[in-house]
């Protein structure tokens, strides 16, 4: 079965990839529209500060890890594993070919959750575990649009006899907001492949615990890096000209916003989803300035995406494990199932 563990391995990476794709879309698009750094530069930055987040990993901590690998009362099995990984990797797949900015972690949530209910029944979930990433991954874009809503008119208090000039201020403002989400971002984000590749080494019988090697933290945020990138260009695009026309005080609100949401989010243990918590920080920041600067239409999709990602990956992964406990790839009764 050591073909399995590959696939699993290989679907991990294409996970991880896709993942910084979405996400590096989702931070270089707020901002890519100030024009104070050429793209090329910006995904340098970028792709520098994600690294630098493994210097702080440590000291926010695994919570994120934890909280997935701990979704299942009983064992986490291959067969688990791959329709999980099988339902998360299509979904992002179709959702970044129609760029649409979508949750890794709500696609690997509801992957894992589907097939451990068709493998356990119900009372496989562990429900606390569950509940608390069901409340920070539905809390997280409410509170982010909220929180972006409110600075964002708070800084157009303080800066309403403001020049012009403020605005060439604010975008080498921005360095250090992108410096400081991009950190967080690769501080808390790659702890979702963490927890994939502890499961798939457990499961597959490599370690006998869940504990988090140094290299799988290390390749986790690499990956991260090569999907960012990879490009993501498209996804930048809906944030930049779809969904809002991004201005530099637009850009500094959100990656301020994010940044702290993130930060509290990873602090909690609770699984989020980066693009979103960007996505809804710019929709807050812009009905602060104007109702109908927003593009409603481009964020009614993204709302639906968002609602919609658990229930199709639950169902998708559900799917795939009934296809291997039908098929001659696992062996029924063992650990395969």
């Amino acid at each position: 079965m050591a073909w399995l563990f590959w696939i699993a391995i290989i679907l991990t990476v294409i996970y991880d990839i896709l993942n910084g794709y979405n996400d590096g879309g989702s931070i270089i698009g707020t901002f890519v529209s100030t024009h104070f750094l050429s793209p090329v530069r910006i995904v340098m930055l970028v792709c520098f500060f994600e690294l630098c987040g493994i210097v702080i990993i440590y000291y926010i901590g695994m919570r994120i890890v934890h909280s997935i690998t701990s979704l299942s009362l009983f064992a986490v099995t291959p067969a688990i594993i791959l329709a999980a990984l099988g339902a998360a990797v299509i979904w992002k797949i179709l959702t970044i070919a129609i760029g649409i900015p979508t949750s890794s972690a709500h696609a690997l949530v509801g992957g894992l959750v589907g097939a451990i209910i068709v493998a356990y029944g119900w009372h496989g979930i562990a429900y606390d575990i569950f509940g608390k990433i069901i409340i920070v991954l539905l809390a997280t874009p409410v509170v982010s649009a909220v929180f972006s809503y409110t600075l964002m008119h708070l800084e157009l208090f303080c800066l309403r006899w403001a020049s012009p000039q403020v605005n060439r201020s604010l975008s080498k403002l921005q360095l250090l907001t992108i410096a400081i989400t991009s950190t967080l971002h690769g501080a808390t984000e790659p702890q979702k492949t963490m927890a994939v590749l502890v499961l798939i080494l457990a499961a597959f019988g490599y370690q006998r615990d869940l504990s988090i090697p140094l290299w799988v933290v290390a390749v986790s945020v690499i990956l991260i890096v090569i999907g960012i990138l990879a490009g993501g260009w498209r996804i930048a695009k809906t944030f930049n000209r779809r969904l809002l026309k991004i201005r530099p005080l637009d850009a500094v609100t959100t990656q301020l916003t994010a940044s702290i949401v993130i930060l509290a989010s990873a602090l909690w243990g609770g699984t989020f989803s980066t693009s979103q918590v960007i996505s809804s920080g710019l929709v807050g920041a812009g009905v602060a300035k104007r109702f109908n600067k927003v593009s409603w239409r481009v964020a009614r999709h993204i709302l639906i995406a968002w609602l919609v990602t658990i229930p199709v990956t639950g169902l998708l992964a559900m799917l795939f494990w009934k296809f291997l406990r039908l098929s001659s790839i696992v062996v029924k009764g063992g650990l395969w199932v």
